[in-house]
């Protein structure tokens, strides 16, 4: 059943209370930032909400993140798994390391007199772009769309995609300029000690631009910057929120130990995650309170691309999780086609059709391409939809039934 679009009715005009309810969270807003931080009242969307902002009890960026909290693409995540599904049950979900992303940069932009209502935003916004199965989906998917011509997968393009053109029914969730703004922006990986950011991108021109050359150009994103502080603060602190993740299922596993990692590491950021966090949050607080940007010092950023290049060698790139990523990705690959032909069938009943397509506005079915239709369902998906539609369409119904009652 397709979810209302409507808000709840805007308070009575008059009422004295919602009066002095908005007036004071404006006037404390404008006590509590510094000069330089994201203030509410300079939010743009691209249409006029049902309740405008100026007439909201929650300010626009908390509106923003709760609208992203109760929407699809946000349920479904919380099904998700980190890169290391294929090895087994200890795999991290990928909603624990964006709880985690979201309490640190909270903490970071409290500290820093920034807006912590929009970094949440922007922090709970960043994931929605992922596949199912982590990295070895987008990867699959990615690769996939280069190879036939149609452009690339990018995962905060496509977060953004989700979140403006493809939730609510095609009609978008109508979030605001700078939360957008900092979810394309926020690649998580380790390129540069100092995230500057460019305010004279925040226009939808660009946005729109930006994420145009991110769905057609491989690595994009790499020069999209946010332009704001708090964005430059997300992007900082998805690098924690990766390694985090990536490390302790590193542990869990068993590919690696706490004393494998290099010296290096252990000595500048520790060996437990939250050691790390606590380091490098400290760092950037100390290099960045009352600048003009978000900043480690150079030992915290050796440290860190030494961690990156070491998790990289000995836990993302061993030939175990390599094997296992190929193998999955051939999966990937046979669902692909299995949705594309269901698409060109035009069989209703099949769940490309009963679960997205119908629900999708004329324009959308009219206008975009089968292969980035196929691409926008299954990175929408969880991880269990495409196991379980894997097995019901390639596996004998026979084989099925024996293990089923083997396991009644």
């Amino acid at each position: 059943m397709a979810r209302s679009s409507k808000s709840p009715a805007p308070p009575p005009r008059g009422n004295l209370t919602y009066v002095r309810i908005i007036r004071n969270n404006y006037r404390n807003e404008q006590k509590a930032l510094c000069l330089r931080a994201a203030k509410s009242r300079h939010a743009l969307r691209r249409r006029e909400p049902d309740i405008p902002d100026r007439a909201n009890i929650r300010l626009a960026y908390a509106h923003d993140a709760d609208t992203i909290l109760h929407c699809r693409a946000y349920e479904r995540y919380a099904e998700k798994t980190d890169m290391f599904f294929p090895l087994g049950g200890s795999a991290s979900r990928r909603i624990i390391g964006l709880q985690y992303a979201v309490k640190i940069a909270r903490t970071l932009a409290r500290c820093l007199s920034l807006n912590e209502d929009l970094v949440e935003a922007v922090s709970y916004a960043h994931g929605l772009g992922n596949a199912p199965f982590g990295k070895v989906g987008s990867d699959f998917l990615s690769q996939h769309l280069r190879s036939i011509g149609v452009g690339v997968y990018s995962q905060p393009a496509q977060a953004v995609r989700a979140l403006d053109a493809l939730e609510n029914d095609g009609r978008g969730l109508n979030l605001t300029l700078q939360t957008l703004d900092g979810v394309l922006a926020g690649r998580c990986d380790v390129q540069e000690p100092i995230i500057q950011p460019n305010p004279k991108n925040l226009n939808w021109n660009t946005l729109d631009a930006n994420i145009s050359s991110c769905l057609r150009v491989p690595e994009a994103e790499k020069g999209v910057y946010p332009a704001s502080l708090e964005g430059c603060v997300v992007r900082a602190t998805l690098i924690l929120a990766r390694f985090g993740s990536a490390l302790e299922d590193g542990v869990a596993v068993g590919l690696i130990q706490r004393n494998d990692l290099p010296k290096e590491v252990r000595t500048t950021l520790g060996e437990h995650y939250f050691d790390i966090i606590n380091r490098v949050v400290m760092d950037v607080i100390d290099h960045s309170y009352e600048q003009d940007h978000i900043a480690f010092s150079e030992e915290i950023f050796a440290a860190l691309r030494v961690l990156s290049g070491f998790i990289a060698e000995r836990i993302v790139n061993t030939p175990a999780v390599q094997d296992e990523s190929r193998r999955l990705a051939h999966v990937l690959g046979d669902l692909y086609g299995l949705f594309l032909d269901d698409l060109d069938s035009g069989d209703e009943s099949r769940a490309i059709y009963a679960l997205y397509v119908k629900t999708m506005p004329e324009q959308y079915r009219r206008e975009t391409p089968a292969s980035r239709i196929v691409c926008d369902f299954m990175a929408g998906v969880t991880d269990d939809f495409l196991v379980e539609q894997y097995t019901r369409r390639f596996f004998p119904h026979t084989i099925i039934s024996k293990f089923q009652k083997r396991g009644s």
